[in-house]
């Protein structure tokens, strides 16, 4: 481990670790997954997205460990919605889809303006397959879009399925779905980073319908089972770095699966209660689709950001300079098309609002 990554991974502890809140050796936390939690780890995982796509923390190849921590609980959430809100799934595609296309709309308008700031002309053709088939090659530069693409068709096919069927039938046909997917994506020529950590998205449906009896074990033993959990996280990384070809998609999954599960028995243990992971949880969604551009720009040989050099990184190593001005700026933009996008929503709401009432 060079110096950049020591000092970086050492910051991140410690921003971690600040006004951590211990449940004491035989305590537990009983709201360990409330969303206040969840959004804090949202925040975590987002940055430790970027500094892995920076390339300057040792685990660089493993950064779909962190997009695991989004699926779980996105499928978490969905099914615990569904279990105590009445009526959850009539208007769920409304309320549910705008708030993940809306974003992805607005950030590729962005990409257009800033790639135009960089001296490159995107074509029609581009606009066009990255407004309306992502999936296909030949789009903009917003690289993370495929986890737009797998989160929407997931949404879809909860919002289908768990509303027309019980829950043992509707979980394997959405199951199926996301096969379908994975299967898809291998055959367009996807890399695995697309589909390789779907099966989180099941997971978090499965731990929150069966939330009680899992509870119940985790209380009773969650000592062995942190431990278990971190010993076959390690084992599976481990296997995962061997493996090759579609054995390599079952040991990201498998890998990612017991890495989500650790990090969910720690937090019936711990509570994170940094007010800047918090923040950073809230932009997650922005913050996971606009890196990509900030990390474009920072490499673009036709600025030469000052950054590059150590005058303004305090001599550190220019590696620790860029990925940190990654996440600041990315940080900022991710602000500001929250903000755009909270407008927007709010006024497509009204507008579907309105139109119900008229109807």
């Amino acid at each position: 481990m060079n110096a950049s990554s020591f000092i970086l991974l050492l910051m991140l502890i410690l921003l971690i670790l600040h006004k951590l809140e211990f449940a004491g050796v035989k305590g537990i936390f009983e709201d360990a997954l409330s969303l206040k939690n969840t959004i804090t780890i949202r925040g975590a995982a987002a940055v430790c997205v970027i500094l892995t796509h920076t390339g300057v923390i040792p685990f660089y190849k493993h950064g779909f460990l962190f997009v695991g921590i989004f699926f779980f609980f996105s499928g978490y959430g969905l099914m615990l919605s569904l279990k105590k809100k009445p009526g959850y799934l009539k208007g769920f595609f409304r309320n549910r889809l705008p708030s993940v296309i809306v974003p992805y709309y607005t950030m590729n308008i962005f990409y257009i303006i800033a790639l135009f700031g960089l001296g490159f002309t995107p074509t029609i053709d581009m606009v066009f397959r990255s407004f309306f088939l992502p999936m296909m090659k030949r789009s903009l530069f917003i690289t993370s879009a495929w986890y737009v693409i797998a989160i929407v068709l997931f949404y879809v096919f909860f919002g289908i399925f768990f509303r027309y069927f019980k829950f043992f039938k509707a979980f394997l046909l959405t199951a199926l779905g996301i096969a379908i997917y994975c299967m898809l994506c291998r055959h367009f020529g996807r890399s695995i980073s697309w589909y390789g950590t779907t099966s989180l998205f099941l997971l978090g449906i499965l731990f929150a319908q069966y939330y009680s009896k899992i509870y119940a074990i985790i209380r009773k033993k969650h000592f062995i089972l942190s431990i278990l959990m971190l010993l076959l996280f390690i084992n599976g990384v481990i296997v995962d770095y061997q493996a090759r070809g579609l054995l390599k998609f079952f040991t990201h999954q498998i890998s990612c699966a017991f890495f989500v599960l650790f990090i969910i028995t720690l937090l019936y243990k711990f509570h994170i209660k940094s007010s800047l992971l918090a923040f950073w949880g809230k932009v997650s969604y922005e913050l996971y689709i606009a890196h990509h551009l900030v990390i474009l720009f920072l490499n673009n040989s036709t600025i030469n950001p000052p950054w590059k050099n150590s005058v303004y990184c305090l001599h550190w190593d220019s590696r620790i300079g860029v990925a940190l001005s990654t996440v600041a700026i990315a940080t900022l933009i991710a602000f500001i098309m929250n903000r755009i996008n909270q407008k927007l929503l709010n006024s497509l709401k009204k507008s579907s609002e309105s139109v119900t009432v008229k109807s």
